[in-house]
């Protein structure tokens, strides 16, 4: 599988990534835009608390603990993230008629990028948990785990919907 982005002429494979920085903020406002969003408007939003939380738990996990626990981290999320995105565009397409590629692109392309990054946490992981650090291991997976939970509450406690 293939994907070509344009009008950067960024090029992502399935097995191999060549990837520069704006690539996933340039789907995020493509999926924005199929929305009806315009990249000002997201240019200017703040993060809520939660999102905020997210992000500052993750940054701890990866930056201040072992890799053993930033590994388990990024393999607690990212694992999900395949299931996660095709379900989200099935939800776009036929709840709300976004059809669009380019409104899409963003949830494509971590279908398969997240499965090959947790293929490689994975393996990772297989060498770096132990019985030493195992517990270490769960309280990082818990606490992302937790944050990511109560991000998501915060989107339905905004939106009221039951969650």
């Amino acid at each position: 599988m293939r994907w070509r982005i344009t009008p950067r002429s960024t090029t992502i494979t399935s097995r191999h990534f060549r990837c520069t920085s704006p690539l996933y903020p340039e789907l995020w406002l493509r999926f924005a835009e199929g929305l009806g969003v315009k990249r000002e408007t997201v240019y200017r939003a703040e993060p809520w608390p939660e999102t905020k939380n997210l992000i500052l738990t993750f940054r701890s996990a990866c930056r201040d603990r072992s890799t053993a626990e930033g590994l388990a981290a990024l393999y607690a999320y990212e694992s999900q993230i395949p299931a996660v995105a095709e379900s989200k565009i099935a939800g776009l397409r036929n709840y709300y008629g976004i059809d669009s590629p380019d409104a899409l692109a963003y949830f494509t392309v971590h279908i398969e990028a997240d499965r090959v990054h947790a293929e490689a946490e994975r393996i990772l992981l297989s060498s770096h948990v132990n019985e030493t650090n195992a517990l270490g291991v769960m309280r990082s997976v818990g606490e992302i785990l937790d944050a990511l939970w109560e991000m998501l509450s915060g989107v339905c406690r905004r939106h009221a919907v039951a969650c």
